[in-house]
């Protein structure tokens, strides 16, 4: 089955699909494509077939449109519908992007197939792309599985409770206002089948949850389950404030997420209690894998806490191509961070950012970072860019990167702002507290601490040089603030540039085929190819 991405959080036409030939349906004429018996497929790799040819067979005939492996990949460039009953089947050798509507405003059906001979195919919606049906009892066909069509949340609730394995989509965007507020997730029992959005939107989704440990739109997703292609807009807010040794996960999509989240994206507010993992996305994400996702919604956690602005715990699971901008805060002895609270074990987060600002209120197990605020796996291909404040070991990038498996930061950056009041308070312009590795990267932002026996480094704000090693990075010591790497110890590997030389030619290091650098991107600092700012 051809893997389901949502290709508007990509970041730009160095990520962004397609980046090569196509058979693009569009308002131009047709071109290099051959319609015989109702099947149009592509005669060369630039091919057009024109919208308006495609309705008006599909008013009398269901039509199959296919790139075969000349064109590769079918792009939807211009707005499509038809009122018949008939069937359009987009069968593409490799990817489908839908940047445009797609509404089957009659009794009709759609077919999509991707990887059909070809690999590493995809189905994406980007811009506007969204796919609507006007009756549930239309067809949807993906990759050779058919989909259960359903409008609103108490249906969706319902099947789920009696098949939680099947496959549904959702036929058309939904405004949950009519719902009032949930004191219950909306769909409680743990999800192990497929849920395909098709880039439509959720709004005005309301949670207020005193009851429940798993909150979100989702209480739980399984290790079989996948969710995918959906925007979500939510007001959540979980309290049930578990005992010392329980715990509860907040998130605006899903509460505990074991399984596949791509193409999802979040606005609004998600807010948690004591002893809970609050995440804009989802609260934890325990071997689940995330991808081309994101969250804006201002995520809020307290004591005891583990709070990112996508995913508030992080244990074995792995996050890609992915970002946060959401302001997010903790108080007390929250760990915080603005994409991932707490990141380790086997965990995996790259060609990932936030941009968020990101607060933390301090305590004697309080850190707080800019992408993650503990962190023992991978970061590698990140970037933050919001400012810092207020914890106990604070970063750009990350507040506590403690390494318990020989992974670490690697081609990462931050740019934001980085704060400390709190005693012996340690301030890193990327990581706050290292204790682990970190390789090919860099930090601008100014660096300040004002409580008492401050610790503050360019880089990082304390180095413990036993259990870490650091090579090929950089802090900016025009921006910065400071001509020290490290506040606390010292780093082999570590080499301060003025904001000149990082602007003249990527640092000693750095790889060309990761690392990029125009004057007119990224203040003509280095960025990366993947996940281009």
């Amino acid at each position: 089955m051809g893997r389901v991405v949502f290709a508007a959080l990509l970041f730009s036409a160095a990520t962004c699909w397609p980046a090569h030939a196509a058979l693009v349906i569009s308002a131009q004429p047709t071109a290099n494509v051959t319609c015989v018996s109702n099947v149009c497929s592509a005669t060369s790799g630039n091919a057009v077939l024109n919208a308006t040819t495609l309705q008006s067979m599909l008013a009398s005939s269901s039509v199959t449109v296919s790139s075969g492996s000349s064109a590769e990949d079918i792009s939807v460039g211009m707005a499509l519908s038809w009122v018949s009953a008939n069937t359009l089947t987009l069968d593409s050798y490799r990817s489908i992007a839908i940047r445009k509507p797609v509404a089957i405003t009659g009794n009709g059906g759609l077919v999509l197939r991707t990887n059909d001979s070809g690999t590493n195919g995809s189905l994406s919606f980007s811009g506007n792309g969204h796919v609507t049906f006007w009756s549930t009892s239309d067809a949807l066909t993906i990759n050779g599985v058919a989909y259960r069509l359903v409008s609103d949340l108490g249906t969706l609730s319902g099947d789920i409770d009696g098949d939680p394995s099947g496959n549904y989509a959702l036929a058309d965007s939904y405004d949950a206002k009519v719902n009032g507020t949930f004191t219950l997730p909306p769909i409680s029992i743990a999800f192990a089948g497929t849920f395909e959005g098709l880039g439509n939107t959720i709004s005005k989704l309301r949670i207020r949850d005193t009851l429940s440990a798993n909150v979100g739109l989702f209480a739980q997703i399984t290790s079989t389950g996948t969710a995918r292609d959906l925007h979500i807009d939510a007001a959540v807010i979980g309290t049930y404030n578990p005992g010392p040794t329980d715990a509860a996960y907040i998130g605006a999509f899903v509460g505990l997420n074991k399984g596949t989240i791509a193409g999802v994206t979040v606005s609004g507010t998600v807010t948690g209690a004591k002893n809970e993992c609050v995440g804009g996305l989802t609260g934890y994400n325990s071997d689940g894998t995330i991808s081309s996702s994101s969250s804006s919604a201002a995520v809020h956690g307290t004591n005891d806490s583990a709070v990112g602005g996508l995913v508030g715990l992080n244990p074995g699971g792995t996050i890609a191509d992915s970002f946060a901008s959401g302001a997010v805060s903790g108080t007390g002895a929250a760990v915080v961070g603005g994409l991932v609270g707490g990141n380790y074990g086997s965990a995996i987060i790259q060609r990932s950012h936030s941009t968020g600002s990101v607060t933390g209120g301090g305590g004697p197990r309080s850190w707080s970072g800019g992408l993650a605020g503990g962190n023992s796996a991978t970061i590698e291909l990140s970037y933050a860019t919001g400012s810092v404040a207020n914890g106990t070991q604070v970063g750009g990038l990350v507040g506590m990167n403690f390494d318990g498996d020989g992974d670490g930061i690697v081609n990462s950056y931050a740019t934001g702002a980085v704060s400390s009041a709190l005693t012996k308070g340690e301030s890193g312009g990327l990581v706050g507290s290292n204790e682990g590795i970190v390789g090919t990267s860099y930090s601008t932002g100014a660096v300040t601490a004002t409580g008492a026996q401050p610790r503050v480094g360019g880089s990082v704000g304390f180095e413990k040089a036993a259990s870490s090693s650091i090579a090929s990075s950089y802090w900016d010591t025009t921006t910065s603030g400071t001509s020290a790497g490290v506040g606390l110890g010292s780093a082999k590997g570590l080499t301060g540039l003025a904001t000149s030389q990082l602007q003249s030619g990527l640092p000693a290091g750095f790889s060309t085929t990761i690392w990029v650098e125009s004057g007119s991107i990224n203040g003509g600092l280095p960025y990366l190819l993947a996940n281009v700012p």
